[in-house]
C-alpha cells in the first residue's frame, strides 16, 4: 500500500475513526483507531513526525465538520501559532483595502 505525497487528504478522509466517551459532560469525542492496519503502516512506512501531522489534521477536520470531514477555511495568526479573531481579520482586510486604495489613487 503505497502512500503518495499528494494522496495526503484522501487518506486522512479514509482513516478509521472510533467513538469514545470520555466525560459525562462532553460528548462523544472521536479518536484515532490505533489498531488499524493503514495506521500501522502510516507509522512504520512515514515515521512518527507525518504521522503527528496527519492525525493533527485528521483531528482538526473532526473538530469542524466531523459527518462530511470536508476541509474548511479558518483565519488563523501566523505569527502566534493560533486562530485568529474575527476582529484580527477585519483589520487586515480594512487595512489591505487602504493600501490598495492608496496604489489606485497614485496611478490617477
Amino acid at each position: 500500500m503505497p502512500l503518495q505525497t499528494g494522496l495526503i487528504l484522501p487518506v486522512l478522509i479514509q482513516l478509521p475513526i472510533a467513538h469514545e466517551e470520555e466525560d459525562v459532560n462532553e460528548a462523544n469525542k472521536e479518536v484515532i483507531n490505533e489498531e488499524d492496519d493503514k495506521i500501522k503502516y502510516l507509522k512504520q512506512e512515514c515515521g512518527d513526525e507525518v504521522y503527528e501531522a496527519i492525525t493533527k489534521a485528521l483531528e482538526e477536520l473532526n473538530e469542524y465538520n466531523p459527518n462530511g470531514r470536508c476541509p474548511v477555511s479558518e483565519l488563523c495568526n501566523k505569527k502566534e501559532s493560533r486562530k485568529a479573531k474575527l476582529v484580527e481579520g477585519v483589520a487586515q482586510i480594512l487595512k489591505q483595502w487602504k493600501q490598495q486604495q492608496k496604489r489606485y489613487r497614485r496611478r490617477l
